[in-house]
């Protein structure tokens, strides 16, 4: 158990008086904050609750400010149990690890999908109205608002972090000029509130057929509409020209019921800031994948592109920005990412030890992995979970809060990714990984969705799953 692990332990057994049946180390998101899972035995709180650790203080008080303020308006965020007393610890309630973007990813657009966008929207709506009620922006760690000094610094983003990391010429002077243009052209007055200002799949969590927020820390006050546009044109979410404006209406027809406004500004308004977030999360994928070499933030570039080359010509209409439109046409030319093509396919399968024993490899190469899940407590033990998979979210559930399920996933991906990667540079063409457990249902299952859903997201290669004891 490492030292930092330790800390969280001794905190939460100090002020609750409750021991912690075990620990999991999370994944680290796009900061630097480290999340854990606890898991405990006692009434007086949930089988699992999330602890945080952060020395990013100014970020932690208002993540902990924004949190109790939306809780007055029992908006969908986590109930946060304890801060310890140099807020470097917080400890908050556990939706789970199911987030929308993993949702869409691994199941496309069906009509549970998009069932659980238009909660999404709604919650959304929610929280954007009635969390402006007498909040203090003086709190916000970036900035109080989204403003045209804001924009400016967006654009600049991109600039800096995308157009220059591949080396797009462009007249610096006139650019500069359109980006005040810009920012000068924009309306940011059109039903200003609170702005989440990250709201994408990945801070959007599915827990009990409902969804819930979380990483809001960037919020300040902006145009609502800024929002609507970070989740309707996610890169990795791809989502539809048809759904994407079935949502939009959606929206705002709720959006009616909660505030007036005029809804041609709304359009306008959600046409000027889906630039502007195309762009600034150019910049991010520049950053976070060109220069930090995250894999996923590469992966996305393309469907950037894409969906920019889509929108050109919405792209603030009369407005006369000639050398960021020629900029944009260079970046958005089919060929202008030379993105690494692999011919490499990943079989994956789950499988019974009892009843089949090790997957053949059918593509003759022989070797890949045999990952053995029987370690994991066993959810086919349990009278309820007999008749279901690991594709049921009460079973999930379970993988995810009783189980060291996730943190054993960890350690295969890594194992794994290794693989990958050489094979990918060497040009291979198959590899096999296959997870077995007991009846083949429940823990396997599991495994193999989660690894598909992993390997398309970070290197974005083929991947065929087969559950070999199911019948899907």
């Amino acid at each position: 158990m490492s030292g930092l692990e330790t800390l969280i332990i001794n905190e939460f057994e100090n002020f609750s008086g409750i021991k912690v049946i075990n620990i999991l180390t999370l994944p680290q998101s796009g900061g630097e904050r480290n999340y854990f899972r606890l898991q405990l035995n006692d009434t007086k709180y949930p089988p699992s609750i999330i602890a945080t650790f952060s020395n990013n203080i100014q970020e932690n008080n208002f993540f902990i400010y924004c949190t109790k303020h939306f809780l007055k308006f029992s908006l969908c965020v986590p109930v946060i149990y304890h801060v310890n007393k140099d807020a470097t610890i917080y400890f908050q309630e556990d939706f789970g690890n199911l987030s929308l973007l993993e949702y869409v990813v691994q199941y496309g657009f069906t009509d549970n999908t998009i069932s659980f966008y238009k909660k999404a929207l709604i919650n959304l709506a929610e929280l954007q109205v009635k969390g402006n009620i007498e909040f203090d922006y003086s709190k916000c760690i970036i900035s109080s608002e989204y403003n045209a000094g804001y924009i400016l610094k967006d654009l600049n983003y991109f600039r800096e972090f995308f157009l220059d990391i591949l080396n797009v010429k462009y007249d610096k002077e006139i650019l500069e000029e359109e980006f005040i243009l810009i920012s000068k052209t924009i309306d940011l007055s059109v039903c200003s509130m609170f702005m989440f200002r990250d709201f994408q799949g990945r801070n959007i969590l599915i827990d009990k057929g409902d969804v819930k927020f979380i990483d809001y820390q960037g919020g300040m006050k902006g145009p609502a509409a800024y929002d609507v546009a970070s989740l309707l044109w996610q890169a990795k979410a791809a989502i539809p020209k048809n759904i994407k404006e079935e949502l939009l209406t959606y929206y705002m027809n709720y959006l009616a019921t909660l505030i007036s406004f005029d809804e041609s500004k709304f359009r306008k308004s959600f046409n000027e800031l889906s630039f502007l977030r195309m762009i600034q999360v150019l910049g991010a994928y520049g950053f976070r994948g060109l220069i930090e070499k995250k894999s996923h933030f590469i992966s996305s570039i393309n469907q950037g592109l894409q969906n920019l080359e889509s929108f050109q010509e919405s792209i603030l209409p009369g407005t006369k920005i000639p050398e960021l439109r020629r900029i944009i046409k260079i970046i958005t030319e089919k060929n202008f990412m030379e993105k690494r093509k692999s011919a490499l396919a990943v079989t994956i399968n789950s499988f019974s030890f009892i009843t089949r024993g090790y997957p053949e490899d059918s593509s003759g190469n022989g070797g890949g992995f045999v990952f053995d899940c029987r370690g994991i407590l066993n959810p086919g033990r349990i009278e309820k979970f007999k008749m279901m998979t690991g594709r049921d979210e009460e079973v999930i559930a379970y993988l995810q809060s009783e189980t060291q399920m996730d943190k054993w996933l960890q350690s295969v991906f890594e194992v794994v990714d290794v693989t990958v990667e050489n094979y990918i540079e060497r040009n291979f063409s198959n590899l096999n990984v296959s997870f077995g457990c007991t009846g083949g249902r429940h823990r396997s299952v599991y495994a193999a969705d989660q690894l598909a859903l992993h390997l398309k997201e970070k290197f974005g290669i083929n991947t065929s799953v087969n559950h070999l004891e199911q019948n899907f």
